[in-house]
């Protein structure tokens, strides 16, 4: 057997690369809203990106509409006071950009360890263009 020529297991490489991915997005979040948490202005505390529609909804999952800055304490309230966190997010956003997200919502992503890899290249190429959240990367 070739020792130079390793198994790899694409079930760990593909959740390897969706980490990668989530740290990659949450950087470049907190760095758009200029490391301050949106809600109450908080540049002292942990920052979270936070997520409106679940990370579980895949073609959304990286849409910088999707996510916001957030400090912890602000993160939780989201949680615990959805109704009030709903109502602040579409404040925050406006109608027209949370009616753009809703459309984006119902696309469906294939998120094959190849589709990864491509979204990864195509996400990293718009950052350093200065691109990436300005319109649609899927």
């Amino acid at each position: 057997m070739n020792k130079s020529i390793a198994h790899i297991d694409p079930k760990a490489e593909r959740k390897k690369l969706i980490k990668e991915l989530d740290k990659i997005v949450g950087d470049w979040i907190k760095k758009r809203d200029g490391w301050t948490c949106q809600r109450c202005g908080s540049t002292t505390k942990q920052l979270n990106a936070c997520h409106f529609y679940s990370r579980e909804g895949k073609a959304i999952r990286w849409e910088p509409l999707n996510i916001t800055t957030l400090c912890v304490g602000c993160h939780f309230w989201g949680h615990k006071n959805p109704l009030g966190f709903v109502r602040w997010y579409s404040e925050k956003m406006g109608k027209e950009k949370m009616d753009i997200l809703e459309l984006k919502k119902r696309n469906r992503l294939k998120t094959s360890l190849v589709n990864l890899q491509m979204i990864k290249q195509i996400m990293l190429q718009q950052i350093q263009e200065g691109t990436f959240g300005e319109g649609s990367m899927f």
